[in-house]
């Protein structure tokens, strides 16, 4: 789950996300895996649109967001702010994913880190259930749950900061030939 970024006087500030200096476009998933992997994530996304569809009876909106794979539910009623994804299905409480928020390590104050793009930040956890699944939730709460200390959350947000590094595990060495 994402919050928005706060201005200093501690007001949420939905601002345009502005892609960083050193953030490269993200390369395209191969079709095949994104086939393979919604119908692996299709439990999750059933979940996300049930909670959609509930949503709507209370204002929620849905737009099918195809560059981020995902149908996003805006003007979500309930939590603290912010957006969830739920296979590929994003609940935001706001009207435009496309704005900046905080980062995890940033609001938990480990340190002063810029601004990063809610869009993208949901897009890496889309990403991430295309190849877990339904093994997603229970790894990811495994992981420490909604936090800066969880490697999926870390691994969200250097991807919307840099458009690499969604997945939460480092790649293992390749062997020297």
């Amino acid at each position: 789950m994402t919050r928005p970024a706060k201005t200093a006087e501690g007001v949420s500030a939905p601002r345009r996300a502005v892609a960083p200096a050193n953030a490269v476009e993200p390369a395209p998933l191969p079709t095949a895996g994104i086939a393979l992997g919604m119908l692996w994530a299709l439990p999750n996304t059933l979940v996300g649109l049930l909670l959609g569809a509930i949503g709507m009876a209370f204002g929620a909106r849905p737009r099918v967001r195809p560059g981020d794979l995902a149908c996003v539910f805006h003007h979500w009623p309930w939590g603290p702010g912010g957006a969830i994804t739920i296979g590929n299905v994003i609940l935001h409480t706001g009207d435009d994913l496309d704005v900046a928020c905080a980062t995890y390590a940033h609001a938990a104050g480990w340190g002063a880190e810029p601004a990063v793009s809610l869009a993208l930040h949901e897009r890496a956890h889309v990403y991430q259930y295309l190849v877990l699944g339904p093994l997603f939730l229970p790894v990811y709460l495994a992981c420490g749950g909604i936090g800066a200390r969880n490697r999926f959350e870390r691994a969200a947000d250097r991807f919307a900061a840099t458009g690499r590094g969604w997945w939460p595990w480092p790649a293992p060495p390749r062997a020297k030939r």
